[in-house]
């Protein structure tokens, strides 16, 4: 038998998991528009005969990420290891030959 106490619970469980789903949306639509700027940015280092990938710049990325983790109160090797999996498939997109390919990574609705 569930009690009022778990009943109320429960509704609280699914209003933080409901939460938890429009982040996860933000989040994606934020991938989406990140993809997007590094398609650009791709573009205009192709035009300008500069190489498609920059370490420096991925350092840069993963230490800013680590300050922010640290001032928000999050864990610096976690944010890390989420942006180094951001920068990879970034990587796999740019580096993708065939655009149908591309598109099909690119796409948010999997």
């Amino acid at each position: 038998m569930v009690t009022v106490y778990q009943n109320t619970e429960l509704e609280n469980l699914h209003i933080i998991r409901r939460k938890i789903d429009r982040l996860d949306a933000h989040l994606i639509l934020l991938l989406k528009l990140r993809s997007h700027l590094v398609a650009k940015a791709q573009e205009t280092k192709h035009n300008i005969g500069l190489p498609s990938r920059s370490h420096e710049r991925e350092q840069q990325i993963l230490t800013r990420g680590a300050d922010l983790a640290k001032r928000n109160g999050l864990n610096p090797d976690a944010v890390c290891s989420v942006l180094s999996s951001v920068l990879q498939n970034s990587l796999r997109m740019t580096h993708t030959p065939d655009c149908h390919q591309r598109e099909r990574l690119m796409r948010v609705d999997r």
